[in-house]
């Protein structure tokens, strides 16, 4: 299915982006920011179908689901980030997880 390999794609993408001990705050975030962007676009393209009246009705609701389960890990990820609190792209990863919530819980009313 589709959005199993999209999983799949962000765990790799983390899994490869985590090593080393040296990274500074930015490369530490990175895996995060690359998930998140991923998944915008993957949130913009369930948008079109839905605006079309393309896409089927389970897809969506799997894809927002496992957008949903997603996001709630990258959450988790940085919440244990070792950067500090007040760092600047902390901040704007944790506005755009914030913002892809409510554009799931808007897609998701959208479905139903």
């Amino acid at each position: 299915m589709p959005w199993r390999a999209l999983i799949a794609l962000n765990i790799i993408v983390l899994l490869c982006a985590t090593g080393g001990c040296s990274q500074t705050d930015e490369q530490k975030l990175r895996p995060v920011d690359q998930s998140l962007r991923s998944w915008a676009g993957t949130l913009h393209v369930i948008k079109e179908l839905q605006d079309h009246g393309r896409g089927p009705r389970l897809y969506v609701r799997q894809v927002l689901d496992a957008a949903s389960e997603e996001l709630e890990a990258q959450q988790k990820t940085l919440d244990k980030a070792k950067v500090a609190p007040n760092h600047p792209l902390k901040s704007e990863l944790q506005d755009r997880l914030s913002e892809l919530r409510a554009q799931i819980r808007q897609l998701k009313e959208g479905s139903a």
